[in-house]
């Protein structure tokens, strides 16, 4: 595995920590919107 791959994997799991919990914000936010 070289340098490169191995910072795209990196920013790929940082991607994946920030964009998490926003997604569950999102949805919840969305259900309560419905149930409203």
């Amino acid at each position: 595995m070289n340098k490169t791959e191995l910072l795209i994997s990196q920013k790929e799991l940082d991607f994946k920590v920030i964009c998490y919990p926003v997604a569950l914000i999102c949805c919840h936010k969305a259900l309560v919107l419905m149930r409203a």
